[in-house]
């Protein structure tokens, strides 16, 4: 929560009156949405419509909270989660909502929302010692390029690799990834061979296209046996944008027996998704013994821009406390005290478009897309692209 810490400062105006007291939502508020989950299956059958419904709703309640602390955590931390009986888990939840619901006299069946509170999840991870991740990625645009011999594809048809991604359900982790429409405007945008040479002002310009932070080449070579039936896939992704230049991964995924290639495709780019969630859960484990502190300086246009800034801080989850130590007409200055390493200071305060760099001997804090930042833009490597009116119908996975 950002906070004016009680110091000698002087209010200059009413406008610097009104920067100091405008207070943000707080952080537990902020980053709420990462407790929230959603699309929740509930389906229970009992000996009247009303027991159904509250074994349903028990059931549920549970699966939403298990899908929460598998977001947060590692997978290699799975079995040592915290077993959380009836009613702790009540106390852990903040509510839920219905989405949509059916039911007949025995049975009951609903598409539910549960929203935890943050402070007492956090707090039983911390003392089950489980190291957690709850800071969320921008949104990372995937580019399904296909290889055939010589040739590569990705707006072109068929192209059943960019099927496949189209078709993935909804990311439920820490990191939302989406599919470009392909429509004209993409075309034009890249095509597959850009794609494929890791292009950057192409893959720059498409991916501020969809408000994303970071672009995912992933190329498929399908590999088929004499019957023409599906035999393995060989996988090259790399990630760029947001520090991730050079992030290449490289794979071959045998197809099981019988398997379709729809179905082989699919579980490839669903593992795809899980490797690129993992990484950035491992790179954004919040690290409670490594507590830190920094003084920056944020340069004040106006009223809304400060304003903007407090608010983006509150939902940062590693910033413990951002106090303000110093206010005037054309610049803040504030303490910080933040967990983890001030690399992963920046790449968290990023996905709020907050940028953070070493200037001279000291920090300087600015809105992405401020021109006063070196380079005439957002640094280099942060990934931050303005989506400004890129209302292009696609839909974040």
């Amino acid at each position: 929560m950002l906070q004016l810490v009680g110091r000698p400062i002087v209010v200059l105006s009413t406008f610097l009156a009104l920067i100091a007291s405008s207070g943000s939502a707080g952080a537990a508020e902020g980053g709420s949405d990462v407790f929230t989950v959603r699309n929740v299956a509930a389906d229970a059958t009992a000996a009247t419509a009303a027991a159904a419904r509250d074994k349903a709703l028990a059931s549920a309640e549970r699966l939403a909270f298990q899908r929460l602390l598998a977001r947060l955590t590692l997978p290699s931390d799975a079995r040592q989660l915290p077993k959380v009986g009836d009613a702790a888990l009540a106390d852990l939840t903040e509510g839920f909502e219905v989405q949509e619901e059916k039911h007949s006299t025995v049975r009951y069946l609903a598409s539910l929302t549960y929203r935890f509170k943050p402070a007492p999840v956090e707090q039983l991870l911390r003392d089950a010692g489980i190291a957690f991740a709850e800071t969320p990625s921008k949104p990372v645009l995937v580019l399904p390029v296909l290889r055939t011999g010589d040739s590569v594809a990705l707006w072109e048809e068929p192209n059943p690799w960019r099927t496949s991604w189209a078709n993935l359900p909804v990311a439920d982790g820490l990191v939302p990834f989406t599919v470009p429409i392909g429509d004209l405007t993409d075309i034009a945008a890249i095509n597959a061979q850009e794609a494929s040479r890791g292009d950057a002002q192409k893959l720059g310009a498409i991916a501020a296209r969809y408000d994303a932070g970071s672009t995912l080449v992933a190329s498929a070579t399908i590999h088929t046996a004499p019957d023409g039936s599906a035999k393995a896939v060989d996988l090259a992704a790399s990630r760029y944008g947001a520090g991730n230049d050079g992030q290449v991964a490289i794979s071959s995924v045998a197809a099981r027996p019988g398997e379709a290639l729809d179905a082989l495709l699919t579980r490839v780019a669903l593992q795809l998704e899980s490797d690129v969630t993992e990484r950035w859960k491992a790179d954004n484990l919040l690290h409670f013994d490594r507590a830190q502190e920094a003084l920056a300086r944020v340069p004040i246009a106006n009223l809304d821009a400060w304003l903007m800034v407090r608010r983006r801080l509150d939902q940062v989850a590693s910033i413990k406390r951002a106090a303000v130590v110093f206010l005037s007409r054309s610049e803040a200055r504030i303490d910080v005290q933040y967990l983890g390493d001030l690399a992963q200071l920046k790449l968290a305060l990023a996905q709020r478009d907050l940028i953070l760099t070493e200037e001279g001997a000291g920090l300087v804090l600015r809105l992405a897309g401020d021109t006063a930042v070196p380079g005439g833009g957002p640094a280099s490597g942060t990934g931050s692209a303005s989506g400004a009116g890129a209302d292009t119908g696609a839909a974040a996975r």
